[in-house]
């Protein structure tokens, strides 16, 4: 017979192996951030913990993807493309609490129709653009520092469409 010492003991052990069940989880691999992005849905927050995780990520519509603070969380994207892309979103689609290091064509792309929101970001660009937007509906930038090396000669050709921000 089940004992309640065996429930909980078989409840605690579901919860430890069941992906998603921990909306508070941090990510700190490349592999898990990806995976959770990928898997994400509108209204999603995707937590990155404090570290500093290599490679370039894609924020689906709708979803946030937040760091502990932009001191201790830190994306690292790889050469040759932008280190996050956002797909713009309603729910808004959100960045918030990292540092973004980019060595491709820009820190953070977002392109498509929707909504996205960039707060308290630092974002340090070697080659291309800090932020690149390309049909954004609505764009609110607050709280972002942009620095780097990067200067009309070193854009790499990256070239892309405006969108009006908002300056919150």
């Amino acid at each position: 017979p089940m004992t309640w010492g065996r429930t909980c003991t078989l409840l605690f052990t579901l919860f430890l192996v069941m992906p998603g069940c921990n909306p508070e989880k941090k990510y700190c691999d490349t592999q898990g951030l990806w995976d959770a992005l990928t898997s994400a849905n509108p209204g999603d927050t995707v937590l990155v913990g404090k570290c500093r995780v290599t490679g370039n990520f894609g924020v689906p519509a709708g979803v946030s993807l937040e760091g502990v603070s932009r001191e201790e969380s830190i994306i690292e994207g790889e050469s040759g493309e932008a280190a996050i892309s956002v797909i713009p979103g309603d729910p808004d689609s959100r960045v918030s609490n990292l540092t973004v290091e980019s060595y491709g064509t820009s820190g953070i792309r977002v392109q498509g129709a929707g909504d996205v929101i960039i707060e308290d970001v630092t974002i340090t660009s070697t080659v291309g653009l800090g932020i690149a937007v390309d049909g954004a509906t609505n764009l609110v930038i607050s709280g972002v520092t942009m620095t780097g090396p990067v200067t009309p000669a070193n854009v790499d050709g990256t070239s892309f469409a405006g969108t009006a921000a908002r300056l919150a």
